[in-house]
């Protein structure tokens, strides 16, 4: 097997940099979110903040751009306890050209709509949690 064929298996090497030194503080009436990237020869090309109270993670944000490292929340609700994660994602494998891509090979099978293809996630930062004010 050469090293350029498409195994379908992910290693850490295929995943964007896991952000890292995740803080979030109160900030006037918000929640201020932060965190570090670090030096990578493949940097993400966007990352996502979610959050979770209990169960599942919900995302905050959209796309948030490389080169931007913050979150300013400001619908957070008082006297609850949230959980935060930020992942970086790549928008395509390092080894896609332009065009002409195996893309389509690595697309997630239709029961599965909602996950992103395995390339394209990385894996979630380290967890905070933090309470807030109460009324």
């Amino acid at each position: 097997m050469s090293l350029c064929e498409n195994t379908g298996a992910v290693t850490d090497l295929d995943r964007p940099p896991t952000p890292l030194n995740l803080t979030v503080r109160p900030f006037r009436n918000s929640l201020h979110i932060t965190w570090s990237v670090p030096t990578s020869d493949r940097p993400a090309d966007y990352h996502i903040v979610e959050y979770r109270t209990v169960g599942q993670w919900v995302p905050l944000t959209d796309r948030i751009a490389a080169g931007t490292n913050a979150y300013n929340w400001t619908t957070a609700s008082r006297g609850a306890t949230y959980h935060f994660r930020v992942i970086g994602f790549y928008d395509r494998p390092a080894d896609s050209a332009s065009t002409g891509s195996d893309e389509e090979a690595l697309e997630p099978d239709d029961d599965d709509e909602e996950s992103p293809p395995p390339w394209q996630q990385g894996l979630p930062s380290a967890v905070v949690t933090i309470l807030t004010g109460g009324e």
